[in-house]
């Protein structure tokens, strides 16, 4: 372990200006933390030093609470509600991983069993809707999004991309038939039960660049707003969208008047073209926001994950030497 610089201060920051400011004096580590002192030991000196110096600071001192009793019941009617959803299918890809991130091997179990049951409940209707999209792609035309206005794009492009966290908000017109208007609020609610139950570990659909994102059908469902904070820059952001995140954003955009076309809800008819059109339609109903805020526009997802882990097992009661060394 290396020894603290010679001012001994230690600065977390979270933006520009450091938000907390921790002193670990020398003596600690000369009088206590030797070449075989454990890695538990300084951990649990830390912490201990750590707690009390930020006593009524306001910050908390402890490990995550679990959640409480009437929130772990609401989530439990949730994910009912979820399982009910005969199309949830669609996300079968999704649900096994989650499963598996269940701690407790009784309930990771009862998890297996509710979700072999659910297919003979849900596998008919989830394959009759896949046809019916698939009817739908086949017969609707190819409408193209009208272009973007140059000198809104060139504002855009001036605006964004100036900090680590960034923006973007979108106004889309939904596909000018009731059925898309239905199929958008079904795929919605599918992917709200997604967001809630099983892409909980920090990316939505394998995308590791999103803090926030708000998706709502407005207009009596004939517009979609979407309103997003995302790491780094816009480009990179569009590309995990139909790339490594699609599985969750081509459906959503599917019903999007101008996206161009998909088959079988997930994937794209046109590899070659998609992610270009795909592109031009964003741009074209991208909205240049009058105001935003953000309390801490340098952190990034990966900041925000390092910190919770760190936060929970500094001030864990106690960790396996393995555990404190990492």
């Amino acid at each position: 372990m290396e020894r603290p610089p010679d001012d001994e201060t230690v600065y977390a920051r979270e933006g520009e200006e450091a938000q907390g400011m921790l002193r670990l004096p020398r003596r600690l580590e000369d009088g206590n933390w030797g070449e075989t002192t454990s890695a538990e030991t300084i951990r649990r000196q830390t912490r201990d030093y750590v707690q009390g110096n930020l006593q009524g600071s306001g910050i908390s001192t402890t490990k995550s609470l679990p959640a409480p009793l009437s929130a772990r019941a609401s989530r439990l009617v949730s994910l009912m509600r979820t399982f009910a959803f005969p199309f949830i299918g669609v996300l079968a890809r999704d649900i096994p991983p989650a499963i598996r991130r269940v701690t407790t091997a009784p309930r990771r179990f009862a998890a297996y069993v509710a979700y072999g049951l659910w297919w003979i409940y849900g596998a008919i209707p989830t394959g009759l809707a896949l046809l019916g999209v698939r009817l739908l792609e086949l017969i609707e035309p190819d409408r193209v999004a009208p272009p973007a206005d140059e000198e809104a794009i060139r504002r855009l492009e001036d605006a964004e991309d100036l900090r680590p966290k960034n923006e973007v908000t979108l106004w889309f017109p939904v596909r000018p038939t009731w059925i898309r208007r239905l199929l958008m609020r079904l795929i919605l609610f599918g992917s709200e039960c997604g967001c809630r139950h099983f892409w909980t570990d920090g990316k939505l659909t394998d995308i590791e660049t999103i803090h926030y994102a708000r998706i709502m059908q407005v207009d009596d469902g004939h517009t979609m707003l979407f309103m997003s904070d995302y790491d780094g820059g816009l480009n990179r952001y569009l590309d995990d969208f139909i790339g490594i995140g699609g599985r969750g954003v081509i459906p959503i955009s599917s019903s999007i008047d101008g996206c161009p076309k998909t088959r079988w809800l997930f994937w794209q008819s046109d590899p070659d073209t998609f992610g270009d059109r795909w592109k031009a339609m964003v741009r074209r109903y991208q909205l240049e926001v009058s105001f935003w805020y953000n309390a801490y526009p340098l952190i990034t997802v990966q900041n925000v994950i390092d910190n919770s882990r760190l936060r929970d097992e500094l001030f864990a009661p106690v960790l396996t030497e393995r555990e404190a060394r990492r």
